[in-house]
């Protein structure tokens, strides 16, 4: 770890809707976008809807990216 570095913090709007037909799919879709450390979901909203009688999940939140920087 590096005391001396500077950490800046980018947020990233997020909203996705997931056809819960394919579960696995599903989950690995969301396992992709927090796989890094350097980066994390946060979820602000979580609905289960229907669309076209497909049952779907509505995720809204933000994709919070931490980059450094050495000072």
């Amino acid at each position: 770890i590096n005391l001396k570095a500077t950490q800046t913090m980018i947020s990233i709007p997020f909203s996705g809707t997931y056809d819960l037909r394919d579960l696995n799919k599903t989950i690995l879709y969301l396992k992709t976008l927090t796989q890094s450390d350097e980066s994390f979901l946060i979820i602000r909203e979580l609905k289960l809807i229907r669309e076209n009688d497909i049952p779907k999940l509505k995720i809204i939140g933000e994709i919070v990216v931490f980059q450094s920087g050495e000072s």
